[in-house]
């Protein structure tokens, strides 16, 4: 969604998507996923992504006259720990809970509600992102096997997957001829990816936000004069009448606000002034590159914003922009479409990577019954849950996926979010005619 006019911001990462706002209209479908499309944020160092538009059902917001729910950027689901043993691999793993998912029956649950102190249930977020770091298209292996297709047109022929890049000799052979492995189609430099995140850690995910929506799209600074009901545009709040304090003004733009006009409760949304134009527009968590790490341990760790970068100011490894750029006069400027939107290059697959969404009712389907009993080594008074053999899968359904590994059934994944709460390649600009370089803007810190 778009700034409207007046430079009053309508969307945000905890804003709803409304009706009219280029809505997706429905909260599945997508990309199909697992595990091995889920990105874990670092702890060595920062790497950056960008997180990508999306719609899918909010809980946390619904109509108080009608009941529906209304649509947020992020997937919730509950998900259930599982503490197998004190520690080391296998550990601990992640299982939905089959209620959440409208199944009838859920044996975690039955375990938690029984004492079994190993099972914990409490709300999962999941975004859409791309991650940019070096991906390298490779045979996928199992228990030191190449994994080859069994049947169809490549029967015989190994399974090709995108790992990334870490082992510093493979990159230093990457990068000596970086153009050549781009060029023939076994590198690129960015993913289509997940991120999986307690409540505590989504909120500081909001921070890539706070910081972005500083700052214009024309690279000048912003200061929130008025708050407006992102429903019917009714006055909230007006900074100079109502003479509020910058901690006041701060702590308004972050709180749920109820619309005395038409009973809509959400985030105000802010109209600026900004030192620069005369038609500011604030840039939002869409609109930034964000380097992040995760500091500290365990249910003490935190996610952390280094720096954002705007978005038409980040280039990649080979000098490939992530937009699309036209001449005005001297200068080249973003190209947008008629919503405003940043119009992402095609050549390189960035916008079908930036414009999808991942189907997360398929990337986060629960475990079999079975499954969990026999992690548990409890008995199963259920059965079967989906009449598929065994285990259900994890994943399958919707588009297929940026590899062509098939998704196999479901594994735990190691938890550690830090919650203390227990309920496609690189696109190159194209060159200009006198190869002057886009307006530049330093990166945000």
């Amino acid at each position: 969604m778009s700034a409207s006019t007046n430079g009053r911001a309508v969307s945000g990462l905890r804003r709803s998507v409304l009706e009219g706002k280029n809505k997706k209209g429905t909260s599945r479908g997508g990309w199909k996923g697992s595990w091995r499309d889920r990105y874990d944020i670092p702890k060595a160092e920062e790497e950056d992504i960008l997180l990508t538009r999306a719609a899918y059902e909010n809980p946390e917001d619904v109509d108080e006259k009608t009941g529906e729910k209304g649509l947020a950027h992020f997937h919730t689901c509950q998900m259930h720990g599982l503490k197998l043993k004190p520690k080391g691999p296998g550990s601990y793993l992640t299982a939905r809970c089959n209620i959440d998912a409208g199944q009838e029956d859920c044996l975690a649950c039955k375990c938690q509600a029984e004492g079994d102190r190993r099972v914990t249930l409490k709300p999962t977020f999941s975004f859409n992102i791309i991650h940019f770091g070096l991906y390298e298209r490779v045979p996928l292996e199992r228990d030191g096997r190449v994994v080859k297709h069994e049947d169809g047109e490549n029967r015989g022929k190994p399974i090709m997957v995108w790992d990334l890049v870490d082992k510093p000799s493979d990159r230093k052979r990457i990068m000596a001829d970086l153009d050549r492995y781009i060029r023939d189609g076994d590198v690129r430099l960015f993913q289509k990816k997940y991120i999986e995140l307690g409540k505590g850690h989504r909120d500081e995910i909001s921070e890539i936000e706070a910081q972005a929506s500083k700052f214009c799209r024309c690279g000048g600074d912003l200061t929130p004069i008025a708050f407006f009901c992102e429903k019917c545009e009714e006055c909230l709040a007006d900074v100079e009448d109502d003479d509020m304090s910058r901690k006041e003004i701060a702590a308004f733009a972050e709180s749920r606000e109820r619309c005395k006009k038409c009973g809509h409760v959400g985030l105000p949304v802010p109209q600026n002034t900004c030192n620069s134009c005369k038609h500011p527009e604030a840039l939002t968590a869409f609109d930034v590159v964000a380097s992040i790490r995760k500091e500290g341990e365990g249910t003490g760790s935190h996610v952390v914003i280094k720096k954002i970068t705007p978005i038409d100011q980040y280039q990649m490894p080979d000098g490939g922009y992530l937009i699309e750029f036209e001449k005005s006069g001297k200068d080249y400027i973003p190209k947008v479409d008629d919503n405003g939107q940043w119009i992402f290059v095609e050549d390189m697959d960035i916008r079908k990577a930036a414009e999808s969404q991942w189907d997360f009712e398929k990337v986060h389907e629960p475990k079999e019954h079975g499954f969990i009993a026999d992690k548990l080594q409890v008995r199963n008074p259920f059965g079967s849950t989906s009449g598929k053999g065994k285990y259900s899968r994890y994943g399958g359904g919707g588009s297929k996926a940026e590899d062509d590994a098939p998704r196999g059934r479901g594994r735990g994944r190691d938890e550690d979010d830090g919650d203390d709460d227990s309920g496609p390649r690189g696109g190159r600009r194209s060159e200009p005619e006198d190869d002057d370089p886009p307006p530049r803007r330093r990166a945000r810190a």
